[in-house]
């Protein structure tokens, strides 16, 4: 009964997290549009991107923190992530509205403006803390699978967003942008049921504890590889989909038929982040990743290399499938280091290393590198470089992993 209820939480928070996919899309599909029409100009839109992205960075961290305080001391996450997330959803309704009235004015613009800011501020409740709401219930072993579960809305938002950025194009934004809202804000009420839902019928929650193994110096070595190894994860990921896949595709395709490629990437991610799930429920969600790390890197290789159209399809699969891998079993990881005291901490700062990825490949685009004849040699093979050295930082993740849970052991038998 109680693993029922877990997958239907799951279930329940991969639709949340399709929603919260969307909702970026449409936004990133009209930004440019609502720039000029708030007299800011489209010239600015990749600082608007850096300043999304850099907010997203800073609020992971403070958003997990806050998942753990609120746990801590209300044991209810859900009233927490439907208040935060109220003024992300007027802060993005508010946006199309407010550009309505044309060229605002500097006054006009810094309103618009605060409300972009509102929305990606506190849109990231929606990461780290909705899914500690969900796995705080669960067992360990139950951790890996019900993470991919949860991630298959981020999947398919990432399957379907060349699809629905086609079709946005001659819709006015007032309304997608209302109803992308509106239906997300529904939606997220649900979480206060689905927190209740979960709580009927299990055991009385324990307190966290206070104090954690923070001290321990390998843990901390522990902390600083898995968060280097996410941010190298992420900016090889961020290169390799957002600025070379769509170049490789059209050396064997028509521009017209990237919408259907495109999605490739997110159905191999489907189709192997629950085997990836099983192996982390079975052996340590680090060794996981190291091994999905040496898939990955295998197939960005092949894609670098121009095989033909067949085997980029091939390789797109395959490198979807491990960044699948890699993002669950990162968050599995993340959950299990933080424990009960600091797991949202530790979640949302995995979550801000990719944020911070994909601010560097902002800055790399905004800088006109890949355009730059000397730099676009190395763009095919950027990402494989990231990947390796990537992998080296998740193996020595698992290695300090192995001497905290050591000297964990060690204290329990010397008390």
């Amino acid at each position: 009964m109680r693993e029922q209820r877990l997958r239907w939480a799951a279930g329940y928070l991969a639709v949340v997290q399709f929603l919260f996919f969307t909702t970026w899309i449409v936004y990133l599909v009209y930004l440019g549009d609502l720039l000029e029409q708030v007299g800011i100009g489209k010239d600015k839109l990749l600082w608007f991107v850096l300043l999304d992205q850099f907010l997203f960075a800073v609020m992971d961290v403070l958003m997990g923190f806050a998942a753990d305080r609120v746990r801590r001391m209300l044991w209810r996450i859900g009233p927490f992530i439907l208040a935060v997330n109220t003024f992300s959803c007027v802060g993005f309704v508010a946006m199309p509205w407010l550009a309505e009235t044309g060229n605002i004015g500097p006054a006009g613009q810094m309103l618009w403006v605060g409300a972009l800011v509102l929305w990606v501020a506190t849109s990231s409740v929606l990461r780290a803390p909705a899914f500690v709401l969900v796995i705080q219930h669960a067992a360990r072993p139950q951790v890996p699978w019900l993470v991919a579960l949860s991630l298959m809305g981020l999947a398919l938002g990432g399957a379907v967003g060349p699809y629905l950025g086609v079709a946005l194009k001659t819709i006015d934004p007032l309304l997608p942008f209302l109803l992308t809202g509106v239906t997300l804000w529904l939606t997220t009420i649900g979480l206060i049921f689905m927190e209740r839902y979960l709580a009927e019928g299990s055991a009385p929650a324990e307190p966290v504890p206070a104090k954690h193994a923070a001290s321990d110096m390998a843990y901390r070595l522990l902390l600083l590889s898995l968060l280097a190894g996410a941010l190298l994860l992420a900016l090889g990921f961020q290169l390799h989909f957002f600025v070379n896949s769509a170049p490789l595709y059209l050396q064997f395709a028509q521009a017209e038929q990237l919408a259907y490629l495109m999605p490739v990437f997110w159905i191999g991610f489907n189709l192997l982040v629950f085997p990836g799930s099983g192996l982390s429920s079975k052996h340590d969600p680090l060794l996981v990743m190291v091994l999905a790390v040496l898939l990955g890197t295998a197939s960005l290789w092949l894609v670098a290399h121009n095989f033909g159209l067949n085997s980029l399809i091939v390789a797109q699969l395959l490198a979807g499938g491990a960044w699948g891998v890699l993002f669950m079993a990162g968050i599995s990881a993340s959950l299990y280091i933080g424990g009960k005291a600091h797991g949202g901490l530790v979640l949302g700062s995995w979550f801000s290393m990719l944020a911070l990825g994909a601010l560097l490949r902002v800055l790399i685009v905004l800088n006109g590198l890949p355009k730059q004849t000397e730099f676009s040699a190395w763009l095919g093979v950027l990402p494989v470089v990231c990947w390796v050295l990537a992998g080296v930082c998740l193996m020595l993740a698992y290695r300090f992993y192995r001497q905290h849970e050591a000297r964990q052991l060690e204290r329990r038998f010397s008390t």
